[in-house]
């Protein structure tokens, strides 16, 4: 009973909207920087994630408006290894400041494209990494920067969940 309490509660926060499920995974290569500095890399990576998300809504050929945007750090793999990623459920609309826009893509299969979210996303947390000059490193920090600035990185962008109940219930 608690816990259908608790959806019917959700449900009457969605809007009534689609939703998409956006995920953001950082390279590995940086697993180990991670472990000194969990809680400077964690806020990076909502924050490279969160722009990404708002700047792509921004512009006019997407949306043009502020979506609805909740996030989850996930830190493990399915087969139990460090891999610290972002789940982001985002509203297929948003408010520009006077009304509700639709998403102008919702007959396509994502919100955003995949591959400028992934670009987008790995320049605003690169330019984090090396901004930040009270970050511990392991290893040589210019080998790995390197590394990962040639890397492709991972945007895994799905298509809609639906109506908004099938969000709360999944």
């Amino acid at each position: 009973m608690k816990r259908d309490a608790w959806i019917e509660s959700r449900m009457d926060e969605l809007l009534p909207t689609a939703y998409y499920h956006i995920v953001f995974t950082l390279p590995h290569e940086l697993n180990p920087v991670f472990m000194g500095n969990r809680a400077k890399l964690f806020a990076l990576l909502f924050l490279a994630a969160s722009q990404t998300l708002l700047k792509h809504a921004k512009m006019l050929e997407y949306l043009g408006a502020e979506p609805g945007v909740t996030m989850v750090l996930h830190t493990w793999g399915q087969d139990l290894s460090f891999h610290p990623h972002v789940h982001c459920i985002v509203s297929a609309g948003g408010y520009d400041g006077q009304r509700w826009v639709d998403a102008k893509r919702k007959n396509n299969r994502f919100l955003f494209p995949q591959k400028s979210l992934a670009n987008m996303f790995k320049a605003i947390f690169m330019e984090g990494l090396e901004k930040d000059s009270s970050i511990g490193w392991i290893g040589n920090k210019n080998s790995l920067l390197k590394a990962i600035r040639f890397k492709k990185w991972n945007v895994y962008a799905k298509t809609p969940f639906g109506s908004p109940d099938r969000v709360v219930s999944r």
